[in-house]
Parts: structure tokens; sequence; C-alpha cells
């Protein structure tokens, strides 16, 4: 599920690793979802790393620590108490993991 995301404008690209990190994306788990605009990138994202966090061994740091803190980044996102603070810091542990 820790996949990256297509736009619209790359849905020719070919799905292998080289390909989509051309675009900036990566494989991940191999798994593919299709989006419209109904849906709701945040919450998608939240599922996601909900499973993430669920399902980590916890043998390292960031993976261990840096995924809840995104999820309770996230959360508070959703509740509408988010900050320009709070993206920096989901852009910044999220390249770190």
């Amino acid at each position: 599920p820790s996949g990256g995301c297509i736009s619209s404008k790359d849905l020719d690209t070919p799905i292998d690793f080289k390909s989509l990190a051309s675009i900036g994306s990566m494989m991940g788990s191999g798994g593919m979802l299709v989006l419209d605009e109904t849906d709701c990138m945040v919450d998608i994202s939240k599922f996601f790393l909900e499973f993430t966090v669920d399902e980590s061994c916890g043998k390292c740091t960031p993976c261990r620590i840096g995924n809840r803190r995104l999820l309770e980044i996230l959360n508070k996102i959703c509740r509408g108490n988010g900050t320009e603070e709070d993206l920096v810091n989901l852009k910044s542990l999220a390249t770190i993991i």
C-alpha cells in the first residue's frame, strides 16, 4: 500500500520500477487504485498509512515512529486543525521514511 501516485497526465507511463521512478512515483507493493475527482487524497493517504502503522514490524525508528507521527498529523488535518507547518512536517517525515 505504500506506493506512489500518478496524475492523469502520466497515465501512459509503463508500469515498471524505472519508468515510475522517472515521474517521481514508485512501484510500492504492486497494487493499483484508480481514483477520480470525487476521491479525497487525504482520506486515501490516511487509510493506507493506518495499514502501514498497524503492519510495520517496528524494527527501524523512522518507520516505527515516523509513520505514527505522519498519521497523527493527517488526523489533525482531517479534524480541521492543520497548519502550514504540518504540511512542511509531512513532507520532511515522508522524505526520511
